[in-house]
């Protein structure tokens, strides 16, 4: 199964993807801005080429084809903003002929505590992105219309309950139907649909 880990930087989607990776058996976790840096080792802080993340992205379903040949890993969860949805539904378009369903979780919270977040990180060193390019990701980021939604609150506790929560709802939904979810998702999204309940 393919997870996406979206929303805006800062929200903690990295965080929530290390939770979903240690609480899945056999998965495989793939961070954009990592995938990133190895493509690109010799980028400045505050350095966000859009050219050079259309090629990260662009790259991450072929990517994940691969590793599934090489090592059939049961779960794959990517890690990244993917702030268009062309970037989400190009994962969907690779994996229509395969037996993989995929799933969109969207890491949401406090938009004042992420941005004290992306200041502190950048200052720290720890984060290419700046406050400045940060509201250009801000302000052009396409909600996702089709995703489960995991408020994060700053807890781990309460956000490691909440993810545990997504995996068994998750569970349910594919083992009940599986074969027609893997388009179910995809087809809510091209006609502005939403899951019923899916806030955890």
């Amino acid at each position: 199964m393919i997870h996406i880990i979206t929303g805006l930087p800062g929200a903690g989607k990295t965080i929530a993807a290390n939770i979903i990776k240690q609480e899945l058996i056999d998965s495989l976790l793939i961070n954009t801005d990592e995938l990133r840096n190895f493509l690109y080792p010799k980028s400045e802080v505050g350095d966000f080429d859009p050219e050079q993340m259309n090629i990260v992205y662009n790259l991450l379903p072929q990517f994940a084809l691969c590793i599934k040949k090489i090592q059939p890993y049961k779960h794959i969860v990517f890690d990244g903003t993917f702030r268009y949805k062309s970037q989400r539904l190009s994962i969907f378009d690779i994996m229509k002929n395969t037996s993989q369903p995929v799933s969109v979780i969207w890491i949401k919270a406090d938009v004042n505590i992420i941005c004290e977040r992306v200041i502190l990180r950048f200052n720290s060193g720890t984060h290419l992105l700046d406050y400045k390019s940060f509201k250009k990701v801000l302000y052009s980021y396409e909600p996702p219309e089709e995703a489960w939604i995991i408020e994060n609150t700053g807890s781990i506790e309460d956000l490691t309950l909440k993810i545990k929560q997504y995996l068994e709802k998750i569970k349910i939904a594919y083992t009940y139907n599986k074969y027609e979810s893997i388009n179910y998702v995809k087809k809510l999204e091209k006609k502005g649909q939403t899951y019923e309940n899916n806030t955890i």
